[in-house]
């Protein structure tokens, strides 16, 4: 059961005339990067570090459940001298190349799995680059959480080297487990973490900076929550924002300019919209 969303009055445009489609935007054309690229469903893609190469995440089949394989082309080819790096029984959302690449070969993939049969988990996986290849016997998990449906796993560097992890509430409908606004998990939040320091047990540790290292009703990783399923990520280092695109219930998507220890209301609201508004909220107010 859950509550249909109520409509916001509409802004009201300032332009005349809007420039965008059928007219295009001034000044750009489109143009096929790889002309021969034989690509039919990428899921993300990131330039290497060395410039010689884009790595991307490209589905095999089987629809949005289907395996996933990383791939990569060099940047500036045709497309046709692309190959395969690693093959996966899983589903890949997102790539990160840590920022001293060059010293340690550390690349970083958001993932979810296994494939077959639940119980299924989000993860932080960590590869070593070998002679400009992920290392399969490298792989290790450095975070990972219970999820089957909004799946997160989005990855984001922050300028200070610090990791931002994305995770969704881990349903397939209406936060069933009611995590949304429950501080102490970890699911339907954005994380952060430190990947180059790790507490006794762990492949990471919790930055001090952190919102809620103080704060006893928190799981200490969280840096925003009340998300229902942000699987975009990005992290300008110009301004030092970071944004999240994240999938809404039924008639919203959301673009999230991601503040500190913000509560973005999932599931009492879908964004800016009432949505069950018998759930109790977080310890702290929405930002709509």
């Amino acid at each position: 059961v859950f509550a249909s969303a109520s409509s916001l009055p509409a802004a009201t445009a300032a332009n005349i005339r809007l420039i965008g489609s059928p007219d295009g935007p001034g000044g750009y054309a489109v143009v096929r990067a790889w002309p021969q690229l034989d690509v039919s469903a990428p899921v993300t893609l990131a330039p290497a570090p060395d410039g010689a190469w884009t790595w991307y995440v490209t589905q095999r089949g089987g629809g949005r459940d289907g395996a996933m394989s990383l791939r990569r082309v060099r940047s500036g080819g045709d497309g046709t001298d692309s190959e395969t790096l690693l093959d996966w029984d899983e589903q890949a959302y997102s790539l990160a190349f840590h920022p001293r690449f060059a010293e340690n070969g550390f690349v970083y993939f958001g993932m979810n799995g296994p494939r077959a049969a639940p119980p299924r988990f989000s993860r932080v996986v960590r590869y070593t680059v070998r002679d400009g290849r992920p290392d399969p016997a490298s792989r290790t998990v450095i975070l990972e959480w219970p999820s089957d449906g909004h799946n997160g796993a989005a990855l984001a560097f922050g300028g200070d080297g610090r990791l931002f992890v994305t995770s969704g509430d881990g349903s397939s409908h209406s936060d069933v487990h009611r995590v949304g606004q429950n501080p102490a998990d970890l699911r339907a939040k954005v994380l952060r973490i430190d990947v180059d320091h790790a507490s006794p047990g762990k492949h990471y540790r919790v930055p001090p900076d952190n919102p809620f290292v103080d704060d006893g009703r928190f799981a200490h990783e969280v840096w925003a929550y009340g998300l229902r399923n942000p699987w975009r990520l990005t992290y300008d280092a110009t301004s030092g924002q970071l944004w999240a695109g994240e999938n809404g219930q039924d008639a919203w998507e959301f673009a999230h300019l991601v503040r500190r220890g913000a509560n973005y209301g999932w599931s009492t609201y879908d964004g800016g919209q009432p949505f069950i508004t018998t759930r109790p909220l977080g310890p702290h107010p929405v930002t709509p």
